[in-house]
């Protein structure tokens, strides 16, 4: 199985079974509503809590223990991955725009069509638009640089972190989440999930999940 693939079904399989606590915990507090007031309503809705808590963190560090290898392993992977270096032709484009003073958008947009296959050619020409302050729509890429790989691999272990851990400053609900296939799941954790149009990338995904899963099977 892919790694990311492994990412969305280590998050689901959380989500799924923290709901499950939370669930348990509501039906035995809905149980003992008719003896609210009581000492036992009192004593029993605390041991309700207390092995909901017990249950969230076995639940929590289980998720942890299973999700750390696999990031840890994509990151191992990107840190090894080689360089893959821009063509003669596509550097000497790159250049010839980062030297001179008036560049068309037309330009850049032509020059990106060339670097198309190059993410190290097309990092370079990122930087010479965002020097200009000029918009740059970049062609969806086959894969993407070690480097952009792994600033999604960071916001990934982010969004893992708050949603594991706290989950009251994540981003989305468990039931937001379960909602999504893999590639919007993957997108959302990995902080790509949509282009300026506001729609879900799949070129875009494509690539990340090139990137992060490597040769994984």
């Amino acid at each position: 199985m892919v790694l990311t693939k492994k990412i969305c079904d280590a998050t689901r399989d959380f989500l799924r079974a923290e709901q499950a606590i939370a669930n348990e915990y509501e039906h035995t507090v809905e149980e003992l509503a008719e003896m609210a007031g009581s000492e036992f309503y009192r004593r029993r809705t605390a041991e309700a809590e207390a092995e909901r808590d017990e249950a969230l963190a076995r639940c929590r560090a289980r998720a942890s223990e299973r999700l750390e290898p696999i990031l840890n392993t994509i990151e191992r992977r990107l840190d090894d991955a080689p360089l893959v270096a821009p063509s003669d032709e596509q550097l000497r484009a790159v250049q010839l725009l980062s030297m001179r003073k008036n560049v068309s958008a037309g330009e850049l947009q032509q020059c990106a069509r060339l670097c198309a296959d190059c993410p190290a050619a097309l990092e370079l020409l990122r930087e010479v638009a965002g020097e200009r302050a000029m918009p740059l729509q970049l062609p969806a890429p086959k894969t993407l640089s070690a480097q952009t790989a792994r600033e999604h691999l960071s916001a990934a272990r982010r969004s893992l972190e708050l949603l594991i851990f706290k989950p009251q400053d994540a981003f989305w609900s468990p039931d937001f989440l379960l909602a999504d296939n893999d590639d919007h799941m993957l997108a959302r954790l990995c902080g790509c999930w949509a282009d300026r149009s506001g729609k879900l990338n799949d070129g875009y995904i494509s690539a990340l999940k090139a990137a992060l899963d490597g040769d994984s099977e």
